[in-house]
């Protein structure tokens, strides 16, 4: 049996036809399964920040009074929430080259117009090396874009676990 051109183009449609329902089914599967995870399933963390931060106590001089110290930091300059959702994703993170030296916290803040702030998200103690993927905010927020912070508290890493110089390195809050 001879085929024809036409056979040809059709079973290359079919084929193409279901290599992107596969796709697609295994994209929806593969949100669902992150939107399902609880925070317990996700490793505790960090910030990449590209910018510097504004140093707060008696560090001047932004990220390299901090690396001069010996402390490091890292963040981003905006993180993405949707609307009216108590959650968001985003990489909270402590850099492993704190290890044996720095424990730090975050907090996720939002100002307003007179420079007042609310805190929307807390953590606890962050080990180097360690990230937050999932925070839980204590309130959800409608679309707009936010002045914001991640304040960095650093405790040291004695049984004291005495707190030092902080920073808050200014975020965006971008609510979709």
């Amino acid at each position: 049996m001879h085929r024809t051109t036409d056979d040809g183009k059709k079973i290359k449609r079919q084929i193409i036809f279901a290599a992107l329902v596969f796709f697609l089914i295994g994209t929806f599967f593969g949100i669902m399964y992150l939107r399902s995870r609880s925070p317990e399933d996700i490793p505790s963390g960090a910030v990449k920040y590209d910018g510097v931060p504004e140093a707060e106590g008696d560090i001047s001089g932004g990220a390299e009074a901090f690396a001069e110290k010996g402390i490091t930091l890292t963040g981003s300059d905006r993180i993405v929430i949707n609307a009216g959702e108590d959650h968001a994703y985003t990489d909270l993170y402590n850099p492993v080259e704190n290890k044996g030296m720095y424990y730090l916290t975050f907090e996720l803040r939002i100002y307003d117009d007179n420079g007042d702030h609310e805190v929307l998200y807390s953590s606890g103690l962050v080990a180097p090396g360690e990230h937050i993927y999932r925070i839980e905010l204590s309130r959800s927020l409608e679309k707009g874009i936010y002045d914001g912070a991640v304040h960095v508290q650093p405790y040291r890493m004695d049984d004291e676990k005495s707190p030092t110089n902080n920073a808050d390195m200014k975020v965006k809050i971008v609510v979709v």
